[in-house]
């Protein structure tokens, strides 16, 4: 007998890939490749318990464990203890020609001479618009070490240091990264996070209110909580804040790819900087969904700017390129007493070879 109603329902029981931020441990106790690692067992087979990319490790785990948000990937790369400040960034530069899809650098152990080192390195990771129109691809990383040094000479956007007066024996900052692995892409404050086995910061009300003068962070005990202070980076700017542009600048990327693979004609005219303006309209209201852009009555606040063909000078149609779209966003932040706003621009190419 033919049915006249066919109803199937077949179930996916699969988890969705969550999109993440790969944590770099970077050791200094012996020369061992690249390698990324998928579970912490397997990470202690090459770094012992008793090294210090091991401890580093166990605390990320276990902090991210606390959470039920084990990280799908941690990547470890190991260099000679006689290695300098120099050959440190050498190596880093060397390993990007090969793996740079990480994003977190974390100094297993570090010297405050290498960590400087680092922060400048990492700065250099963010490239300016002049350099990303000569065509060099942008991947950033953003530095969280440790250093028993209560200021530390650094004022990057992209180094987020952390106090803590047994450095040599306790992983603060790799706890801390390990706590706040599993939100990406959302926007989370990093401020006011209990960590799992670390002792608190032995500092006085006076040793603490210079550290975050110093935009340096630390693990406290106040009101009987323990807690992390205060979620910033070397120049004063939030971490979620770093964090967030660097989601919308790769959302923005992937939906003009997105676009321009799979759309058979962009043409040069109105329509196709609209197109191109819906990629990007598009990356905006995913980030205010992720709650990095902030929304009132479920309306994101950003404003963008789409050119028009008329808008164009002559050497721009000559050579396809559009006129600049621009944008301006509202950043949503936590609370910790101030609202955090910025704007940026994007110049995009019509690719019709």
């Amino acid at each position: 007998m033919v049915q006249d109603i066919v109803v199937h329902i077949s179930l996916d029981t699969k988890a969705t890939p969550r999109e993440s931020l790969i944590p770099l441990i970077l050791s200094l106790e012996g020369a061992k490749s690249y390698k990324e690692y998928a579970t912490l067992d397997a990470l202690l087979a090459d770094y012992a318990e008793t090294t210090a990319a091991g401890k580093a490790a166990k605390a990320l785990y276990a902090n991210a464990e606390e959470r039920g948000n084990a990280p799908e990937t941690v990547a470890v790369l190991g260099l000679a203890s006689s290695s300098t400040a120099e050959n440190i960034t050498d190596a880093l530069d060397t390993l990007r020609d090969s793996h740079d899809d990480w994003y977190y650098l974390l100094p297993a152990a570090a010297t405050d001479a290498q960590i400087i080192a680092l922060a400048a390195w990492a700065a250099g990771t963010v490239l300016s618009l002049q350099t990303l129109a000569t065509g060099q691809k942008e991947a950033e990383k953003l530095l969280v070490a440790q250093s028993a040094t209560k200021s530390i000479a650094i004022t990057s956007a992209q180094s987020v240091i952390c106090y803590n007066a047994d450095a040599a024996n306790s992983y603060m900052h790799a706890a801390w990264v390990g706590r706040m692995i599993g939100y990406y892409p959302e926007a989370v404050t990093w401020k006011w996070k209990a960590l799992v086995g670390i002792p608190t910061a032995d500092v006085d009300a006076a040793a603490l209110g210079a550290l975050l003068t110093n935009h340096v962070n630390t693990y406290v005990n106040n009101h009987k909580r323990e807690y992390m202070r205060d979620g910033v980076c070397a120049d004063g700017e939030y971490i979620d804040v770093v964090i967030g542009r660097w989601q919308i600048k790769q959302a923005m990327r992937a939906a003009i790819t997105k676009l321009m693979v799979e759309t058979d004609e962009v043409p040069y005219n109105d329509t196709g900087f609209a197109m191109i303006g819906a990629a990007i309209i598009g990356a905006l209201n995913g980030a205010a969904a992720n709650g990095i852009i902030r929304t009132i009555d479920n309306r994101p606040q950003y404003k963008v700017v789409i050119p028009r063909y008329s808008d164009a000078s002559e050497k721009q149609m000559e050579q396809r390129i559009m006129p600049d779209i621009t944008w301006h966003a509202t950043l949503r932040g936590g609370v910790h007493g101030i609202k955090a706003t910025g704007t940026l621009s994007i110049k995009l190419a019509s690719e019709e070879e």
